[in-house]
């Protein structure tokens, strides 16, 4: 009774908002889920950004809506956040949604086999290192959209910038050189087994530069994973939808996701 309770089996409502996915200490980390019309459909985990320190899952909620309405099941996810929580908790959070969604693909009726990641600023970093470090989950992501993420920690962003970071989120300000940001970059872990990427990156990012896109695009394409980037002439750090050019951008990542997890 305590499971089904746990995920909502008793609920006729097509969302099934702040169910638990794990709990960490005393704080219970939640999801809401997103059922799809169609039996047995493929399950797409949307990652909430806010530079490792702010944010919730209700913010993607209207993405999570939006992949309902093409046929695919959706959940948010919330994580540890910075400075209460220092890093790795929000990879671990990841880490333990995505083994718990496997582990209750069945009951919550959709395909563990057909799963991808969305992630957005931060949470693309999250979602990027659970799709291509896959030693601590065992939900293997089969496509992956990054929207404006950072991908390469040790460059582009303004030593300042990456000492009030990592102070927030490690607790300890790093120089852009130290190695212990190679664990944080998606790029450290690009390999020919990764899953294809599709990324949306604006060119007015003043917060993620825009070369970062480029870095995960190099990496991934040298290892021989399909990459396929769009960059938004200016488009800054969000997602206009009134923008004709950001729309076009976010209905082509539909389209890939739809390919890959089709």
């Amino acid at each position: 009774m305590f499971l089904s309770l746990a995920l909502g089996f008793l609920s006729p409502a097509p969302v099934l908002y702040d169910l638990v996915y794990a709990d960490a200490g005393e704080e219970a980390l939640r999801y809401d889920y997103f059922r799809s019309a169609e039996p047995d459909a493929p399950l797409v985990v949307v990652i909430h950004g806010g530079a490792w320190v702010r944010g919730d899952k209700s913010d993607v909620h209207e993405v999570c809506e939006m992949l309902v309405d093409e046929g695919f099941a959706s959940a948010s996810i919330s994580y540890r956040l910075a400075p209460t929580h220092r890093w790795p908790a929000m990879i671990d959070d990841t880490n333990s949604a995505l083994s718990f969604f496997k582990a209750n693909s069945k009951h919550l009726d959709f395909d563990a086999a057909r799963t991808g990641l969305v992630g957005f600023s931060a949470g693309a970093q999250l979602a990027l290192l659970a799709g291509l470090d896959t030693a601590d989950n065992a939900l293997d992501a089969k496509a992956i959209v990054n929207v404006f993420g950072p991908t390469d920690l040790q460059n582009d962003f303004e030593e300042a910038a990456t000492a009030l970071m990592t102070m927030m989120v490690l607790g300890e300000a790093l120089e852009p050189a130290d190695e212990r940001l190679a664990r944080l970059s998606p790029v450290t872990f690009a390999s020919a087994d990764d899953p294809p990427v599709f990324t949306i990156h604006g060119s007015l990012d003043p917060l993620v530069p825009v070369n970062q896109a480029a870095r995960l695009d190099e990496a991934l394409t040298a290892v021989g994973v399909s990459v396929s980037t769009r960059i938004v002439e200016g488009m800054g750090h969000d997602i206009d939808t009134g923008d004709p050019a950001t729309m076009e951008a976010v209905l082509e990542a539909l389209l890939f996701l739809k390919q890959e997890l089709d």
